[in-house]
């Protein structure tokens, strides 16, 4: 009987995994961890490059170029295996718990030749459809422009209850628009209400790359308005981006971030950033501060990769290592220093 069982068990995986295979279902993910050094001392902490998470993604073809696609995402700290938890606080505000939700991310809709719209939680037009286009960190978590991003309310980053389209490529232009449905819980990365919405755009021609955003946030829960820009250019032995942010409650920000890659050393690349963030009145000086960082990744492997960074910041600017970490950092915590190891799947 048991060993019936077994066999009828090994049969059913198997088919389980046909079935995975057959509706173009894929697991992907990443992982990292190291240690940070930073006031009031070292520690190891996960999600210091990335986000830690466990992907699951997939698409049906329901003819004539139409698909219903599906994204989740789950988010979890390395260093415990559990859900994302603790609190961080960005500049002139209160800290807030971090979600403990099973998933970050939670998308289903259609695409096609139209582009694709979506529904649920997912990644916010005006971070991830512009913004995010001019961080050479792609919006990770060392010294990246996301900081800023939060620091000033312009994005949730991700956001609850969104309708979603992305355009198309249409010659080099993509376009994008979020807009949410219902009002969402106070999280540590930016609450939306109803109604909020952002647009975005991004422009490519040859090595010169353009874009902008504009976004309508609560007045009561967040900056405003927000109007995006950002021009990058791919020097040969550089990337170089320069941003700008502006908000109608919070003050504005602007900076530039540059990646280069060391000849001779094809695995090796280096990354620097700056940004200035100014106060949320005039005069004042909460929200006020700047952030310099400068850091390095060596690959080795398509898939691995270790990396270090530094950076110090000033004023009332929040030091972050890492989305994971559950300690909210220290005024007096204003530098710090990162090293780690992270792989993907």
């Amino acid at each position: 009987m048991k060993k019936t069982q077994m066999a009828l068990a090994a049969v059913a995986l198997v088919a389980s995994t046909a079935a995975l295979a057959q509706d173009g279902i894929k697991v992907s993910g990443y992982v990292d961890a190291g240690i940070a050094s930073q006031s009031p001392g070292a520690k190891l902490v996960s999600g210091l490059n990335n986000i830690n998470q466990l992907n699951f993604s997939g698409s049906e073809d329901l003819g004539n170029g139409l698909k219903a696609d599906f994204f989740l995402q789950h988010r979890f700290e390395l260093t415990s295996g559990n859900n994302t938890t603790g609190s961080s606080t960005a500049a002139g505000t209160t800290a807030a718990p971090l979600r403990t939700s099973v998933f970050n991310q939670a998308t289903v809709g259609l695409s096609g030749d139209f582009g694709s719209i979506s529904m649920g939680r997912g990644v916010d037009a005006l971070w991830g459809n512009a913004a995010a286009a001019f961080d050479v960190t792609g919006g990770h978590n060392m010294g990246s422009f996301v900081a800023s991003v939060i620091n000033k309310s312009a994005s949730p980053v991700f956001g609850d209850s969104m309708i979603k389209y992305v355009s198309p490529n249409m010659g080099g232009l993509n376009a994008a628009v979020s807009y949410y449905a219902n009002t969402s819980t106070a999280s540590a990365v930016g609450t939306t209400t109803k109604n909020d919405y952002s647009v975005a755009a991004t422009y490519a021609l040859g090595s010169i790359s353009l874009g902008g955003g504009y976004a309508n946030r609560s007045a009561t829960t967040g900056a405003g308005t927000v109007t995006f820009l950002g021009a990058g250019a791919d020097l040969g032995i550089a990337k170089v981006n320069v941003v700008y942010l502006d908000t109608t409650n919070k003050g504005s920000t602007y900076g530039f971030n540059a990646a280069v890659p060391v000849p001779g050393v094809e695995a090796l690349s280096l990354n620097a950033g700056y940004y200035s963030d100014g106060a949320t009145t005039a005069g004042g000086t909460t929200g006020k501060g700047t952030l310099t960082s400068i850091g390095g990744q060596y690959a080795l492997s398509k898939r691995t990769n270790v990396f270090a960074n530094y950076h110090t910041t000033s004023g009332e600017f929040a030091t972050y290592v890492g989305l994971s970490d559950g300690n909210t950092p220290s005024a007096a915590a204003k530098s710090a220093f990162t090293l780690g190891l992270g792989h993907s799947f």
